[in-house]
């Protein structure tokens, strides 16, 4: 018998396309009965394997002695050598067995080998009630009673606690330690800043998923312990990044529809990842002064966002876009540039009260305000001096026209909120 689980053994091992048997995450399972029988089976967790039947793997039981024998179960079909997915979350496998009555019996686990730290198999006997931890070499005695004995057994595989970091801190205290427990068994949850010797985080009981975050960084140790011996005691690293610094601007803060010379530019300390968002339901740019002509009037928010993988910032400015009819009435209006002229409006952009100088004493000239599609919405007499006050404006982009000795000066001025 122990031949036939030997070439069983040659042959799994084969299948993997695997030199040595080491390499391989399994757990031998054996029965040993009070007259001597002896019979094994095998469980063994591989990336490609399945939950069911994996023909390059998965080898059916041979019953050779009716006494005796060891075997697990993918559906009804019995096993003598069962391939399974890595262990991510607990695992129950049913363990049949057929065995002579009023015999004591003994389950072994004989080979526990390339399990991760933490994780443990435990032998639950459902006629009894009772769950044991299966360490290496320890036994379990029974005598077969009233129940099925392709029933009775489970083995059960608990998977170890996952651990991520997110994310690394850029602030200095902003970092978290993700924790998930996969299993429906708890232990208690030990966490602790060895770097900076901070006070330790202390969970009791722990399952399902837990989250510490505002942690600084360093080295934390890590402890998890249940009553089962699951044992983990690793240590995860909280990194530290640099703050970004960076401002943003643009070539102009009023475009011209079309106008494709309007330009977007970024300044940083450190290198980033750099995003830009138009406002426009256009494709986002990736440039760190990227270009952009604008299709249609409006005012277009354009936000940046830069990160270096520890930190991210945002930021954002208000971009006006105006268009030039295409047909100018006699009462309306055409923007042109006044820098050959002497009359000065400022501050551009305005926030309260805009100053007009550079008019000619003693005569007044006409002021008109238009909004970008055409209307006027101002008209006063002024002189040399002359302060208008515009808090109370809604913030956009007007066209200032100022009428004097026949000539007609505009100039584009912006109001911005206060």
């Amino acid at each position: 018998m122990r031949f036939i689980l030997f070439f069983f053994l040659l042959f799994f091992c084969f299948k993997c396309g695997q030199a040595q048997t080491t390499s391989i995450t399994k757990a031998h399972v054996s029965i040993t009965s009070e007259n001597g029988l002896y019979n094994e089976t095998i469980i063994a967790f591989l990336p490609d394997a399945t939950v069911d039947v994996d023909e390059q793997y998965d080898v059916i039981k041979l019953i050779a002695n009716p006494n005796i024998s060891l075997y697990t179960f993918i559906g009804i079909e019995k096993y003598a050598i069962q391939a399974l997915p890595p262990i991510e979350n607990e695992v129950t496998v049913p363990l049949g067995l057929n065995c002579l009555p009023t015999i004591a019996q003994q389950l072994e686990l004989i080979v526990f080998d390339n399990f991760e730290s933490g994780q443990v198999m435990l032998l639950r006997d459902l006629e009894l009630d009772e769950t044991v931890v299966m360490n290496l070499n320890s036994t379990y005695d029974f005598v077969k009673g009233a129940m099925n004995l392709d029933q009775r057994f489970q083995l059960i595989f608990l998977p170890s606690i996952k651990v991520q970091v997110l994310p690394e801190t850029c602030i200095g205290n902003n970092g978290s330690l993700y924790f998930i427990n996969p299993s429906q068994y708890g232990g208690t949850l030990q966490v602790k800043n060895i770097s900076f010797n901070t006070p330790e985080f202390i969970i009791e009981n722990f399952i399902g998923d837990t989250l510490i975050d505002q942690l600084i960084y360093g080295q934390y140790q890590i402890q998890f312990n249940d009553t089962f011996g699951r044992v983990q005691n690793t240590l995860e690293e909280i990194a530290y990044g640099y703050s970004i610094q960076a401002s943003i601007a643009a070539s102009h803060d009023t475009v011209e529809v079309g106008d494709s010379t309007f330009q977007l530019f970024a300044t940083t300390n450190l290198d980033v990842f750099t995003e830009w968002d138009f406002g426009d339901n256009t494709p986002f740019s990736n440039e760190t002064n990227p270009f952009h002509t604008y299709e249609t009037p409006g005012n277009f928010v354009v936000n940046y966002r830069c990160t270096n993988s520890f930190c991210t910032i945002f930021d954002s400015l208000n971009v006006v876009v105006f268009q030039i009819p295409d047909t100018i009435p006699e009462d309306t209006l055409m923007v042109s540039q006044i820098s050959n002229q002497s009359i000065l409006l400022f501050p551009n952009p305005v926030f309260e009260s805009l100053t007009i100088e550079g008019i000619e004493y003693p005569n007044p000239v006409t002021l008109h305000v238009f909004s970008l599609d055409g209307r006027r919405v101002f008209s006063k007499q002024i002189l040399n001096n002359e302060i208008i006050e515009m808090r109370h404006w809604k913030a956009g982009a007007y066209v200032f026209e100022i009428k004097s000795n026949a000539k007609k000066p505009f100039q584009k001025v912006v109001i911005k909120s206060p």
